[in-house]
């Protein structure tokens, strides 16, 4: 029978996902912001995570970001809320998640783990005491993949014009000198 349960468990237990990671637990203060937060700013905000969408209790979802049915949010005002994401079908991936009561007060940051950026939900919250005021959802699009190139390209270019501008420079020479000879 034990082992039964032990089997059970450990099979729960493998099955589970975590689509939120709490990156600030207890959440933090923008007047005071913890290591994690300085990374993403320093590392990560501009670099491979933009701006993607914005709700706010008083205004609601941002018009100039993208929002339902993307991302949705259900209630804003309490302690906690039920986030949701479904980037089926577009070229966006959802990377980073701010929780916040406004501007210079508690806000909790969380990272989506790789296998939920495209669809996911998660229970979100700053620390259970503040009321969840606004969120804001950071990402990025996929982008085809680029040939690299550090530039030799543009220097075979280079090479070939110079030979092929020699070689007629010799050719025209040579041409010329047999007619004189002629």
């Amino acid at each position: 029978m034990k082992i039964k349960a032990l089997i059970l468990l450990l099979a729960l237990t493998c099955n589970a996902k975590a689509s939120l990671i709490d990156l600030t637990p207890g959440g933090f203060s923008n007047l005071n912001p913890p290591p994690a937060v300085i990374d993403w700013e320093q590392h990560h905000y501009g670099h491979d995570s933009f701006k993607m969408a914005f709700e706010d209790i008083r205004n609601g979802w941002s018009p100039l970001y993208l929002g339902p049915p993307l991302f949705n949010t259900t209630p804003l005002g309490g302690t906690t809320a039920t986030f949701s994401w479904d980037l089926t079908g577009t070229p966006y991936f959802f990377n980073y998640l701010f929780v916040g009561t406004g501007p210079d007060a508690w806000e909790n940051m969380y990272q989506v783990s790789p296998d939920q950026q495209k669809v996911g939900e998660a229970v979100i919250t700053i620390n259970d005491l503040y009321a969840i005021n606004g969120i804001g959802i950071y990402g990025f699009p996929a982008v085809a993949t680029p040939t690299p190139d550090a530039g030799s390209t543009l220097m075979m270019l280079a090479f070939s014009t110079i030979c092929v501008v020699g070689l007629a420079r010799k050719v025209v020479t040579r041409v010329g000198s047999r007619r004189t000879f002629c």
